[in-house]
């Protein structure tokens, strides 16, 4: 087996590149940008006649903006985004624990509302968006000084893998071991360096990405070719541990992402801010292509995954790799495809009809309030007649009604407010955001609770949807990389606080792991009918409690899905698991306690006669004392009388 040529390796790279480049796709990215941030361009360019109204609707930005925070709601305001499925009873402990730690990652070490808030914003725009996960070390390096260690002391801290001496000065103790040689001390300063790592998730531009031509699907695992562009200077390479020279070429093929990265900016120009500065070449830009390809580079037969990194044509990093860290989410699957539907697709044309028909409308109304009008040049001072200042003059040489004729025009006001609202109805339909669910409808306050909750329902399952479909895509593969980063690469116990505990989490002993359920229903919209259902179901509960098919065990999960769905985290707060409630002692027999009583009673009476019989005796005693001291007495007196 012959390994591959790194430089057939970088022709099959180039030849993939080209492949994934799509001009057509760059255009639809860009124009949607235009839509979104309403420039008056293309289609949207205002007439080339003057003092015309230059108006553009924002139809896409408002539908995407109505759908943003219904979908951040639906992921994040919950509790766990996405459980793992235990493999079975056994299990079920560490797909718990993994479900906890996996979620704290995402949700708590990284910020993820402005991740989820730029991925979802891209695919609602831009068709796709895609986000990358790398695990990423940091070194926290802490300066320390010892004085008067002794020799055995010092050893002690070398052992520590992560202690560094950078000094030592060496102090006579004064004194002299068995041998007669004088013992010394040390001042002692070290480095002490503690790496941590964790998984890091950022976004990618959609220009900047490069999917196979040949991939039909939205998930990226099973994709020939992926891959995406960074611009990073000479400096971060080298601290990511490149050594690459200062004057390296990073030109290569077509690079058209640079002309949608400087489309994308609004305000300033990403490039005009990092050119090359020869004095400083540290700080020049660079194109940075990261690559997962799945070629045969060791000539075994198969073509294996591996993972690259290259700046121009020269291979930086050349590696088997596990996994795809891409995932992708899309707000609609196009059968075949990885590149789905935006909803700018499905509003663009309507936007360009809204702003045709509110340019004539505004144009119409501009017209009413300065009319046109025929005049007598001969007889009508053209300079007053063409300045419109409120109270104006306007000289003229006889009778003015002659001289000046207002040119009528019809009012287009009513029929064009017409035809703006069955185009905000058409949007309504396709997207799902409408009037009610936005709460601009002045009307819906004379309408029914129940009418206007059927409304929203139907409405809303377009939102739903679209949540569902970035559940069971990119979501789900994302927790699943971190997953599978975090098993690889964490190599020590973590103590962590889950559920108002602290745990000791190791990673590596997770199993792998391809069953997981997206909770997508818990942040939804319709939080209320959820909260609602539940005290139907605490209701009937109680009913059935009598029956005795209610264990308290179900009586706490209501509770606690009930305290979920009110937007408390963690119910245990306010409920204890049946559980951890300290067993009652146990409840004493009513038979055994009645013969207990008695036989207290019966100890009770018998008491009571021993002391009866114990008094009875002392007044027996004292009876004969009396008659005794009685008979002495009479014998005294008779004494003394003779």
């Amino acid at each position: 087996m012959k390994k591959m040529d790194d430089t057939v390796l970088l022709g099959i790279i180039e030849q993939e590149e080209e492949a994934a480049d799509d001009s057509a796709l760059d255009i639809e990215r860009d124009r949607a940008l235009d839509y979104y941030y309403g420039r008056a361009v293309g289609t949207l360019a205002p007439s080339d006649i003057p003092n015309r109204s230059q108006y553009v609707s924002r139809d896409v930005a408002d539908t995407v903006d109505w759908i943003m925070p219904a979908l951040m709601k639906t992921f994040l305001a919950g509790d766990d985004v996405v459980t793992f499925s235990p493999f079975s009873a056994e299990d079920v402990p560490a797909a718990e624990q993994e479900t906890d730690y996996v979620n704290h990652i995402v949700v708590d070490k990284n910020p993820i509302y402005e991740i989820f808030s730029v991925w979802f914003d891209d695919a609602l725009i831009q068709k796709n968006g895609y986000v990358y996960a790398c695990w990423e070390t940091t070194d926290d390096i802490q300066e320390e000084r010892y004085s008067g260690l002794m020799i055995d002391q010092v050893t002690m801290l070398t052992q520590d893998p992560g202690v560094k001496i950078t000094g030592a000065t060496p102090i006579d103790t004064g004194t002299v071991d068995e041998m007669g040689q004088p013992v010394m001390a040390f001042d002692v300063v070290l480095s002490r360096t503690n790496t941590t790592g964790q998984v890091k998730i950022s976004n990618i531009p959609p220009e900047l990405s490069r999917v196979s031509a040949r991939h039909r699907g939205v998930r990226l695992q099973d994709a020939p070719f992926v891959g995406f562009d960074a611009y990073l200077t000479i400096s971060e390479l080298r601290e990511n541990g490149y050594d690459v020279d200062d004057d390296i070429p990073d030109t290569v093929g077509n690079d058209t992402d640079e002309t949608s990265l400087l489309y994308r900016d609004r305000f300033s120009h990403f490039f005009d801010h990092h050119k090359y500065d020869s004095s400083d070449p540290a700080s020049r830009v660079v194109r940075v292509r990261y690559r997962w390809m799945r070629v045969d580079y060791d000539g075994d037969g198969i073509a294996e995954l591996r993972y690259l990194v290259l700046v121009g044509r020269e291979i930086l990093t050349n590696e088997k790799a596990d996994i795809v860290p891409i995932a992708c989410v899309t707000p609609r699957i196009v059968a075949h495809e990885h590149i789905g539907r935006s909803i700018e697709e499905v509003v663009t044309d309507l936007q360009e009809l809204k702003t045709m028909l509110t340019r004539g409308l505004i144009d119409n109304v501009v017209l009413a309030n300065n009319g046109r009008y025929a005049v007598n040049a001969d007889t009508v001072n053209l300079d007053d007649m063409m300045t419109s200042r409120p109270g104006g003059i306007v000289r003229t040489e006889g009778n003015p009604a002659g001289s000046i004729i207002p040119l009528e025009h019809q009012m287009l006001g009513q029929p064009v407010m017409a035809a703006i609202e069955m185009i905000d109805g058409i949007r309504e339909t396709r997207t799902g955001v409408t009037k009610y669910n936005m709460g601009t409808d002045a009307g819906s306050l004379n309408k029914t609770a129940t009418g206007i909750s059927i409304i929203n329902n139907a409405a809303n399952q377009r939102i739903e949807w679209i949540a569902r479909t970035f559940a069971e895509t990119g979501v789900k593969e994302l927790f699943g990389i971190v997953h599978a980063l975090t098993s690889k690469h964490q190599d020590k116990p973590a103590m962590v606080r889950l559920r108002n505990k602290w745990v000791s989490v190791d990673p590596r002993d997770w199993k792998k792991r391809n069953d997981m359920t997206v909770s997508v229903g818990l942040g939804s919209i319709n939080r209320q009918q959820q909260t609602t259902g539940i005290i139907n179901l605490g209701t009937l509960q109680k009913e059935a409690f009598q029956a005795g098919i209610v264990t308290p065990v179900n009586v706490f999960n209501m509770a606690s899905e009930y305290t979920k769905a009110l937007g408390f985290k963690d119910p245990e707060k306010f409920f204890t698991h049946p559980d951890n409630i300290p067993s009652k002692p146990p409840q004493p027999d009513p038979k055994m306690e009645k013969i207990k009583a008695d036989m207290a009673m019966a100890q009770q009476d018998q008491q009571l006669q021993h002391e009866k019989l114990a008094i009875e005796k002392q007044k027996v005693g004292f009876d004969q004392q009396v008659q005794t001291g009685t008979m002495v007495g009479q014998a005294a007196a008779s004494l003394l009388g003779g």
